[in-house]
């Protein structure tokens, strides 16, 4: 169906009025910052969640309790794994890092654990010797060798 277009580029319109523009977007600026500010406040509700300076950046960490049994906690998105237990041999399948550098923003305890010493590398931007890479593989290696040994 054809209909006239009363367009007249001596009215405003829709697309170039700013005030509408620059409201929006104030909005949600406003929304991203208040919904960041929730997101900070719960992490900080954490008692395993910890922010510190490594090498002048900001570097998350969640630790994981030291009570044999509990659950291992993940260090860098704060999971805890059902199937593996602290203080057993299911330690063997992460790489386990105790932060003693008296950063500022630790709280309690300092255990983290990792997948492997190469994300503890990227996330902590730092570089481990190969000495401990190897120890680190072949105890691992061994761990998963024994728990397929052990589901045969």
């Amino acid at each position: 169906m054809y209909y006239d277009d009363p367009y007249d580029p001596t009215l405003e319109n829709d697309y170039d009025v700013p005030e509408s523009v620059q409201s929006d977007s104030i909005t949600v600026d406003s929304r991203i910052k208040k919904h960041r500010k929730l997101l900070e406040d719960f992490k900080n509700e954490d008692k395993g969640y910890c922010k510190i300076k490594v090498n002048y950046a900001d570097v998350e960490l969640y630790s994981g309790s030291i009570c044999p049994g509990s659950r291992i906690r993940g260090a860098i998105t704060g999971t805890k794994f059902d199937q593996y237990k602290v203080g057993t041999k299911d330690e063997y399948m992460f790489f386990k890092v105790s932060v003693a550098t008296g950063a500022k923003g630790l709280r309690g305890n300092t255990i983290f654990y990792f997948d492997n010493p190469e994300q503890y590398e990227r996330h902590m931007k730092c570089t481990l010797d190969t000495v401990t890479k190897g120890r680190w593989a072949e105890r691992n290696t061994a761990e998963r060798m024994r728990r397929k040994d052990f589901e045969n």
